[in-house]
């Protein structure tokens, strides 16, 4: 133990002799043009160790400005992800605004060009079956509301489907591609009678039929509604066909057809709550209702 104390107190004296010829050199540096003898012997000795004090301070004092530095930067870099963050998340929420506002001016143009023809009720989709996408929506509008069984929905694009049963402050509707619903429709461009119905196998879509065994259907055709079920006014857009072939037994021709509305994405529609049909002079004036 006293060797170690020994050892201390030499290395103690060592230091403190080092530190008194370097003071000693700085005071008088600058006032003498030569240095000592011993000052030049002390100086050669320890220039290997204040060469390697100065590399490692120097070396420590950089890595300690780039560690503050660093550290400075991650913080501005969190603090700059976070408000990126938060700025995206306000134009998303401005463009679903934006998206909101399109639409229901599109709406509102809609119902004011028919309110002369049909009493409307605007409603928003709030559910969907989430067994068969394309079979049911339920809407924030019900009985009431004046929200009737058997009442048409539809968008300002065309016919999405028809209430099946209300609440008071609900409806359920029943899609166009669901296979439990048939609509009648024409042909546009020959007038041609048909009758859509659900596809079970090709959710999303509709089969049509003629009504008689002269109707020829061809891809591309237009088929509106006819009005003759009385639940849809006449001339709504129901779909275009994309597809056909011959009938069972090779009688007649059915096509494929794809709805005008996109129903999954519905998110507005209108509840026909009533309706009449132009008489035949203004209907042929105005034309086909889109």
């Amino acid at each position: 133990m006293q060797r170690g104390i020994e050892k201390r107190f030499r290395a103690l004296a060592l230091i403190a002799v080092f530190i008194c010829v370097l003071s000693l050199i700085y005071a008088t540096g600058d006032e003498r043009v030569k240095v000592s003898k011993l000052e030049e012997t002390v100086t050669e000795a320890l220039a290997p160790a204040t060469k390697l004090f100065y590399r490692t301070s120097s070396a420590l004092a950089s890595v300690w400005r780039q560690t503050v530095l660093w550290s400075r930067l991650d913080g501005e870099n969190r603090a700059y992800k976070k408000r990126i963050q938060q700025l995206e998340a306000q134009l998303g929420q401005l463009d679903e605004y934006r998206l909101e506002n399109q639409r229901l001016r599109t709406l509102l143009n809609f119902q004011e060009k028919n309110k002369n023809q049909m009493t409307l009720e605007a409603a928003q989709v709030v559910g969907r079956n989430p067994v068969n996408w394309m079979s049911t929506i339920t809407i924030d509008k019900g009985a009431g509301s004046g929200i009737k069984k058997d009442q048409a929905v539809i968008t300002a694009g065309g016919v999405v489907g028809i209430v099946r049963s209300a609440t008071e402050n609900t409806a359920n509707v029943l899609l166009l591609s669901d296979a439990r619903l048939a609509i009648g429709g024409i042909v546009r461009t020959n007038r041609h009678l048909v009758l859509l119905e659900g596809k079970a196998d090709k959710p999303g879509y509709c089969t049509v039929r003629g009504l008689t065994a002269d109707v020829r259907l061809k891809k591309g055709d237009q088929i509106i509604s006819s009005g003759l079920g009385g639940i849809f006014p006449k001339g709504l857009p129901l779909g275009a066909i994309t597809q056909v072939q011959r009938g069972k037994y090779g009688l007649g021709f059915q096509g494929l057809l794809r709805p005008a509305v996109d129903l999954s994405k519905l998110e507005e529609v209108f509840v026909v709550k009533n309706f009449h049909t132009p008489p035949v002079d203004e209907e042929s004036q105005s034309g086909e209702r889109q």
